[in-house]
């Protein structure tokens, strides 16, 4: 029989890891005297198989298994793997009656950033200090969705009553 090869995954076009162990089977009448995936070589076992660890970079990425036997043939199998990393998530932290610096930077580090920053007046509150949020803490969303925030300004100074007592 001639020199064969095959490859698994066949049919798993899409993955969510990068780090993918790529299996296969070669077999040949004569002695196998190399097999290599993707350039790197391997050594199968006593019925033809063999195991290989693979890196994928983000998109479709072909791997290639080839094998040569000790009269000089050689056989090749491919296979595509799309590599589509999970998108990342922000958990929305509690940036209320935080200074507007300290929200931003709250919202950058969860994976988030600050959206439309609306002045408020507020009696309650200091200026500058972040009174509401668009989006309630704890939330699960998209990275990079923006937060609006409403903050503190100087509330207008109380009336004197002018009636007479």
């Amino acid at each position: 029989s001639d020199l064969e090869i095959s490859l698994e995954p066949r049919s798993r076009p899409r993955v969510a890891a990068a780090a993918q162990v790529v299996d296969g089977r070669a077999s040949d009448n004569v002695a196998l005297a190399t097999v290599t995936v993707n350039g790197v070589p391997v050594t199968p076992g006593p019925d033809g198989a063999f195991s290989a660890p693979v890196t994928l970079v983000r998109g479709v990425n072909t791997i290639t298994a080839r094998a040569a036997d000790a009269g000089g043939r050689s056989a090749e199998a491919r296979v595509e793997l799309v590599y589509a990393p999970p998108a990342r998530r922000c958990r929305v932290p509690k940036v209320r009656q935080k200074p507007l610096a300290t929200a931003r930077r709250l919202l950058v580090r969860a994976g988030c950033r600050a959206g439309k920053v609306t002045a408020k007046r507020a009696r309650r509150t200091r200026p500058g200090r972040v009174i509401d949020q668009g989006t309630r803490p704890g939330r699960l969303v998209r990275a990079g969705t923006r937060i609006s925030l409403d903050v503190a300004r100087k509330a207008k100074p109380r009336r004197r009553s002018t009636r007479r007592r």
